[in-house]
């Protein structure tokens, strides 16, 4: 996933039995056009437990963006951490009421992106998801594609729209994934 992930304004209910396996189930359907092996008992054991964790962590900041404890540096693929393979920091903004942006920088594929020797293009894959933060049920997602070249020449930046519905008493996540192509 990016560097951070964020929230928008919420307070934490306090009756949270169940919640977080919920939550967790919602997000991982929603999100699992960038999670790998969705069905990893290890990988939704950690997204489970990092949504308890933040739960029960109480109120949560009420101006986004704000990263969320527990959750923001949690990898949905531990055998290829995104921060191992990916050396730019991508950021997350709000465009407007209804819309976040990701933004990638002016970078040269070569040196930004650690592949394997015969990658010929690079597949950036970025999902955003946003969950009833009492329910846990799955509100909305959006996906996004880039294809980047993999060699010497400099890419421009980019800003990608991900418009989605994040109403007050809703958690948004966005995470990311890489595809290597030969």
């Amino acid at each position: 996933s990016p560097e951070e992930v964020y929230q928008s304004p919420v307070g934490v209910p306090k009756n949270t039995n169940g919640l977080s396996t919920v939550m967790g189930r919602s997000f991982r359907k929603l999100l699992a056009e960038v999670i790998p092996y969705p069905q990893n008992r290890q990988m939704q054991t950690a997204v489970r437990l990092a949504l308890l964790k933040w739960i029960k962590r109480g109120p949560v900041p009420s101006q986004p963006p704000a990263a969320i404890p527990f959750i923001s540096k949690i990898s949905l693929n531990e055998e290829s951490v995104l921060p191992n393979c990916l050396r730019v920091p991508l950021t997350v903004s709000f465009v407007m009421q209804h819309e976040l942006a990701v933004f990638i920088p002016h970078v040269k594929a070569t040196t930004t992106f650690i592949a394997p020797s015969q990658t010929n293009h690079i597949q950036l894959k970025f999902a955003a998801a946003s969950c009833n933060l009492k329910t846990g049920e799955a509100i909305q997602n959006r996906t996004h594609h880039v294809i980047i070249p993999y060699n010497a020449e400099n890419i421009i930046s980019q800003k990608i729209p991900m418009p989605l519905q994040m109403p007050t008493g809703s958690v948004t996540l966005i995470a990311a994934a890489l595809d290597y192509c030969s």
